[in-house]
């Protein structure tokens, strides 16, 4: 279990785990991840091209859309070109985006996952992927 700050204390801003080039074949699993972020995502990727990478029984919460002050970010951004990952199992609720996908990403596959409570989820026409429950 993972706070990026007490949830009844103050926002902050940051990501909790951020992935940056190089970090192909990341494996996060069994992590349980609580947010009040307003700017930052709880999982993001910075530098270049990330691929291979498996997200799996990820529990990702922030303080909710409505809450005050509420989790002004997503619990996943892929703000990098990505290919080939999978979200498995996973849960990312009371967030702004569920997930944002701001850049290229091809051929990621989300399985037995929840994007739930969010105000929005975003993802640019440029990327492509399955989604299967």
């Amino acid at each position: 279990l993972l706070y990026l700050c007490d949830p009844r204390s103050s926002f902050v801003t940051g990501s909790a785990i951020k992935l940056e080039a190089n970090a192909d074949g990341t494996t996060l699993r069994n992590l349980e991840l609580h947010s009040a972020a307003q700017a930052q995502p709880t999982i993001g990727t910075a530098g270049g091209e990330i691929d291979g990478v498996t997200i799996d029984h990820v529990t990702q919460v922030g303080l909710g859309p409505s809450h005050s002050p509420s989790t002004i970010a997503a619990g996943l951004e892929l703000s990098v070109p990505t290919d080939g990952w999978e979200v498995v199992d996973s849960s990312f609720d009371l967030n702004y985006f569920g997930i944002l996908v701001s850049n290229q990403t091809t051929d990621m596959t989300v399985v037995d996952s929840t994007f739930g409570s969010n105000a929005a989820t975003s993802v640019r026409p440029s990327s492509t992927f399955p989604m299967r429950r």
